[in-house]
């Protein structure tokens, strides 16, 4: 006996969905200027907030049009989904989904399917790799889930679309509290006079070495790169964290993270200057040689003031004004302790 309600039925993910396997080989002269990497899709946000451009050149030929749903199949566990509203090319780590007849399955509640956890769970399954496993369409293909009549999937997806319209106008709210947030911030630094080292409240101050990649795994410690620093909110983004078999020695204790640490970005025109700050580490955490470790003086600095600072205007602006003149943008440690920070006392 069905246990389904009157109306739904079961049905593969591939007799409802196709995948899309449209190129284009030359998106400038289809009037395609933008390019969508997987780097651009964020974890649980169905709005594509990002792209490179096709001018600066690209390898991709998979072509995307407004409508159809992204899915990232590397690293299925990111979960990355999305919706286009504009022409694009996609990198090859992108599945490209549309419905297959919109009289059995509306466009519109595609990304929610997509997004449901057993869809996730499904594609996580049957991926395959070690460092970087995908999922296959064949595989996907087989997904089973229950589908409701056409009037039930416009009500859902109705409901669904309300729910993202409020979490737009949160994330909007989000990010004019930035904004409020680096104002303050800007407007103190101006006001504070401006005389101690960073130097004279650390305590203890280090980066990460190289020769960590032999110890990728899928399971073990967490290690921290650059992407996982969350400017300008000052907390780590572990959406997305690689892994570890830390080995028991002098270089793993060296880069040992302690709750409360500061964690600065020194490499990279993307990473120097992106900041965060360790909360509770109950398991071990180890940073990539591209992060300072910065642990503080408790008794004479708060780690989330200096964080404030230097992920402020002021702080900024002196972080890149060590830049060392090479070709790749850096800082080193020793210019970490020279920057300036508000002469004020802890209390304070």
């Amino acid at each position: 006996m069905s246990d389904l309600k009157p109306g739904w039925r079961r049905v593969k993910f591939g007799e409802v969905v196709r995948l899309n396997k449209e190129t284009c080989k030359d998106p400038e002269a289809a009037g395609i200027n933008r390019v969508i990497g997987l780097e651009h899709l964020e974890p649980g946000d169905l709005r594509v907030r990002s792209w490179a451009d096709v001018a600066d050149g690209t390898t991709f030929s998979n072509r995307v049009r407004p409508g159809q749903v992204l899915f990232g199949k590397r690293r299925a566990y990111q979960r990355k989904v999305a919706v286009a509203d504009f022409e694009a090319i996609c990198s090859g780590d992108i599945y490209v989904f549309e419905s297959a007849d919109p009289s059995r399955l509306i466009p519109e509640l595609l990304p929610f399917i997509c997004q449901t956890e057993s869809f996730y769970d499904y594609a996580i399954g049957t991926s395959a790799g070690s460092l970087s496993p995908r999922t296959n369409w064949k595989s996907l293909a087989e997904y089973e889930f229950a589908l409701p009549p056409l009037s039930d999937q416009r009500e859902i997806a109705s409901l669904l679309k309300a729910c993202q319209l409020s979490q737009e106008t949160l994330l909007n709210a989000y990010d004019c509290a930035l904004a409020v947030r680096d104002r303050l911030r800007l407007q103190a630094g101006l006001a504070i006079p401006i005389t101690a080292r960073l130097a004279e409240w650390i305590y203890f101050l280090t980066s990460g070495s190289r020769g960590w990649a032999k110890y990728y795994s899928e399971v073990g410690d967490t290690f921290l790169r650059l992407g996982n620093l969350n400017s300008p909110t000052i907390e780590l983004n572990l959406a997305d964290i690689q892994h570890v078999q830390a080995q028991n020695d002098g270089e793993g204790e060296r880069t040992l993270i302690q709750s409360d640490d500061v964690l600065l970005g020194i490499t990279g025109e993307a990473g120097v200057g992106l900041v965060a700050v360790a909360r509770d580490c109950m398991d071990k955490q180890f940073i990539s040689q591209h992060i300072a470790l910065i642990r503080l003086d408790k008794s004479k600095a708060s780690a989330d003031f200096v964080a404030h600072v230097l992920s402020g205007a002021f702080g900024q602006r002196q972080i890149w004004s060590h830049n060392q003149p090479s070709a790749k943008a850096g800082m080193t440690l020793i210019a970490v302790k020279e920057l300036l920070m508000p002469d004020l006392s802890l209390e304070e």
